[in-house]
């Protein structure tokens, strides 16, 4: 099973756009960045492309203004060709700090600052299931038989996807493939509910 990759984002000490282009100042004066400052979505981005030879093939980071939160900036990590591939938790967190730690202590020194990345642990990128839906989900869960499931089992499977559907849960496919992995199921049988989850949920959404 795949890790989940982190949030990571950086408070920011001035407007969105004022802050990237300042990063995109100090970036140019390193001297070991490709920097391109853009607008996507109605954001503000920046875009860094490492001229140092790293294990990631093509890796880039974008740094976006957040909708509605002006003090924070998301950044994306993304690669061509990861090593390995596809990357783990802690493959991912070590680009982001070799690709953005120098800079941001280059921009800390030259505005007297301490910007740093916020990087959510590996259990901030679990899924999380409200008290409900968490009962529902062990319900089905625990006591399922993880060969193969039994009428009794769909039903209580079945349960879960209503009260998803119908308190608008934040949970897709992969979230539910996850929880049903680390719950015992194997992966293989894990994706054969998940597509069984997302297809009931489309179904629900889509009524009326």
């Amino acid at each position: 099973m795949r890790d989940r990759l982190p949030r990571i984002s950086v408070k920011t000490d001035q407007p969105p756009q004022q802050f990237l282009e300042s990063l995109a100042h100090e970036a140019r004066q390193l001297g070991e960045y490709l920097v391109d400052l853009g607008v996507q979505d109605g954001a503000h981005t920046l875009t860094l492309k490492p001229l140092t030879l790293l294990p990631h093939r093509d890796l880039e980071g974008r740094l976006v203004g957040i909708s509605g939160d002006e003090d924070r900036i998301r950044i994306d990590l993304r690669a061509h060709r990861w090593n390995p591939e596809p990357p783990t938790y802690d493959t991912y967190v070590a680009a982001a700090r070799e690709l953005l730690q120098p800079l941001l202590r280059r921009y800390n020194l030259a505005h007297r600052s301490n910007r740093k990345l916020r990087i959510a642990t590996k259990t901030e990128t679990e899924p999380q299931l409200p008290l409900m839906a968490r009962e529902l989900f062990d319900a089905f869960a625990i006591d399922a038989h993880k060969s193969g499931l039994r009428e009794t089992d769909w039903r209580r499977f079945y349960r879960f996807i209503r009260h998803a559907a119908a308190h608008n849960l934040n949970i897709d496919r992969d979230d539910l493939h996850y929880l049903l992995v680390s719950a015992g199921f194997s992966i293989d049988h894990a994706a054969e509910i998940a597509d069984v989850y997302e297809h009931g949920r489309g179904l629900l959404g889509a009524r009326g």
